[in-house]
């Protein structure tokens, strides 16, 4: 059902089937002498005021059907399943000008004589309650009566939305003719002009009967409203001969009641289940071509902000631009970390077991701190492609925010060493699991999770204790590689740590306040885990294939986005500015013993560019304001890379797919 589709019925109860004659003769019922009709002239000029507003606010001269639903069309469906208010608004609503003007133009005929012959209260009352009353009876025929057919052929109610003022005239009309009648009963003659009751009669007639055969007129409008203003006519009397104050305001006080009783017949003669179905299904399409409007002013906006984004793009630079500042710390590094202020980098050395302090402003070694002298790793000793193979020498770091602590692992044999950065001396080691190589802190800074290899256990340390607490089984498989730092972060609360464990494709869940395991997660070919700085509890999961991103850690992604070409190794890095939300990659060039670093913006999925790196990539970092991107390669350089000093790049991500 698209309402869309819905008739344009706007005078459906208004388009008078007259021709110009009947004008002419319409015209003789003024008479000029009658006092200033106040109350026809202020309904004229509210029907008047409610168009003129909303041609300024750029509606179209004629309403749709949804504009006029919008604006409170009576429309049965809707009407006799709650919005009582349609009954009245839908009196002053009007579908186009040449719909309003003629409407008016009756209305100023008719409303000045029934005016004088009720008085201005009496002939108030006679509107809106004939008004009210008129759209009861629309409501009850359109909404009751099988008035199209659908694609089987079979009878069905057809949406059909109603308004205008007819109804309400045309109640003006009948309570002049009850008027009339009941003068002439009494053997009276009111102060008619000769022949008006007869010609009015003969207008109201002939209106009904063409009605008959001209498509798009709301009858039941008009009989409701010739009825009910006969009726009101009929109790309220004609003020100029009935003296009587008291028992004409009685009479006056009563009309309200012939409104609620044709509300109260409408409602128990219409199939109010069978409405109430129409509404749904009417909201439901409302809300589905909504949803489908929302979709394609988006998909237009990110069209939009694509362009203009890749239009902005600074110009490439060469390569050697492109490749930052190089910043020479050591023969090998293995990972690091930045300090709070981003001022200073924490670079491992696994190759001569140490670690050195880099001031990034400067861009010069601050200081090294060895831990014990280890045997000699050879490559070729270890029997892997990586010395991270070793089960001896530094492997990861994390230093405390205010820079007071570093706690190293595998500095020293299946241990995590405390630093004092200060001092820059060791000061405690701790005993963990064998091989030790991954490290994380709690959110609050507490505890440290570390990974040991071999073991493929978890132990969590006091920090300030210096003890450890427990230890946490990861899997029994211990078929995955000895050298791959194992990805751990934590729910956006802190009250969970997520492990991944590649090698038989789970996340293992852990309470970190009972240091219980929870249900673990299966994710088949997922490679890599990314916790992007700047959203807390945030996960990027990547793939040879694509990313997807999540807000938690779910089983399914909220957004997926494919590579344009397939990835099979690299390292990653994401961050979140709440502007842009940028994606890092390193893809190694074994031809040219190098690495490819490609940026991307995940929100819009623009290439922001290539920058080539000498040796291959171990640990990518973003600054938080995702203005500066931190690599250190195996070889022990450190760059510091400007992301809009850029190469030119093919697309990294591709159209996102939603989930």
């Amino acid at each position: 059902m698209n309402l869309s589709d819905l008739p344009s019925q706007g005078d459906l109860k208004n388009r008078w089937p007259f021709s110009m004659k009947i004008f002419s003769v319409i015209k003789e019922f003024s008479n000029s002498h009658y006092p200033i009709p106040y109350i026809s002239i202020v309904l004229a000029l509210a029907c008047i005021g409610l168009y003129g507003y909303q041609q300024i606010i750029g509606l179209p001269w004629e309403l749709s059907p949804e504009q006029q639903i919008s604006w409170g069309g009576n429309l049965a469906a809707l009407t006799l399943t709650g919005e009582y208010w349609r009954l009245f608004t839908s009196m002053f609503l009007h579908e186009g000008l040449i719909h309003l003007l003629l409407n008016m133009y009756l209305l100023m005929m008719v409303g000045p004589r029934t005016e004088h012959q009720f008085g201005r209260v009496g002939m108030f009352a006679i509107y809106l309650v004939g008004g009210v009353s008129a759209s009861c009876m629309s409501a009850w025929w359109l909404g009751s009566h099988a008035i199209g057919t659908n694609f089987l052929g079979l009878p069905s109610i057809r949406l059909v939305v109603s308004i205008g003022a007819s109804g309400a005239i045309m109640a003006l009309c009948g309570a002049l003719l009850s008027g009339f009648a009941m003068d002439r009963f009494n053997g009276k003659r009111g102060n008619e002009e000769p022949g008006f009751g007869r010609a009015l009669a003969q207008v109201v007639g002939l209106n009904l009967v063409m009605g008959l055969f001209v498509s798009n007129t709301d009858q039941a409008a008009h009989v409701g409203g010739l009825i009910a203003g006969g009726a009101v006519g009929l109790l309220i009397g004609h003020v100029t001969t009935d003296h009587n104050k008291v028992m004409r305001v009685v009479r006056l006080a009563l009309t309200p009641l012939l409104a609620g009783l044709a509300a109260w017949w409408a409602l128990s003669a219409s199939d109010v289940a069978t409405l109430q179905e129409l509404r749904a299904d009417m909201e439901t399409t409302k809300h589905e071509e909504q949803k489908a409007r929302t979709e394609i002013q988006e998909k237009k906006a990110r069209e939009a902000a694509i362009i203009k984004e890749r239009q902005q793009r600074p110009p490439q630079v060469d390569a050697d631009t492109a490749r930052g500042k190089v910043i020479k710390v050591s023969e090998s590094g293995a990972s690091f970390v930045l300090s709070e202020d981003e001022t200073k980098a924490y670079v491992v050395d696994l190759e001569r077991n140490q670690i050195s302090v880099v001031d990034l402003v400067q861009g010069v070694v601050e200081k090294r701190i060895a831990g014990p002298k280890l045997p000699v790793q050879t490559e070729e000793k270890v029997g892997c492609y990586s010395l991270k193979c070793s089960t001896k020498g530094a492997l990861d770091i994390q230093v405390m925010r205010d820079s007071s602590l570093a706690l190293v692992t595998a500095m020293e044999k299946n241990a995590v060493t405390f630093i004092d950065l200060s001092a820059a001396k060791r000061v405690a080691t701790v005993r963990v699991g064998a091989a030790p190589h991954a490290i994380v802190l709690s959110p609050d800074q507490s505890r440290a999770y570390v990974h040991n290899t071999q073991d493929n256990t978890i132990s969590v340390l006091d920090i300030a204790t210096k003890k450890v607490l427990s230890v946490l089984t990861v899997s029994n498989d211990k078929n995955w590689k000895i050298e791959d730092r194992l990805p751990m972060w934590f729910s956006a609360d802190g009250v969970r740590l997520y492990v991944h464990n590649k090698s038989d494709h789970q996340i293992s869940v852990f309470d970190t306040q009972t240091l219980r395991p929870l249900d673990d997660v299966t994710f088949a070919q997922l490679e890599h885990i990314v916790a992007p700085k700047g959203v807390k509890g945030a996960v990027w999961g990547l793939s040879d294939d694509g990313i997807f991103i999540s807000d938690g850690f779910e089983p399914t992604a909220k957004k997926t986005i494919p590579f344009c070409n397939s990835i099979t190794a690299f390292t990653a890095a994401g961050v979140s500015t709440g502007a842009v939300e940028l994606l890092a990659v390193a893809i190694p060039n074994y031809a040219n013993k190098g690495t490819f670093v490609r940026v991307a913006n995940v929100g819009s999925t623009v290439s922001v560019g290539q920058y080539p790196l000498h040796g291959y990539v171990t640990e990518l970092l973003f600054s938080a304001d995702g203005k500066r991107l931190f690599s250190l390669t195996s070889s022990g350089d450190l760059s510091i890379i400007d992301p809009r000093k850029r190469m030119d790049d093919d697309d990294l991500l591709c159209k996102p797919v939603a989930t």
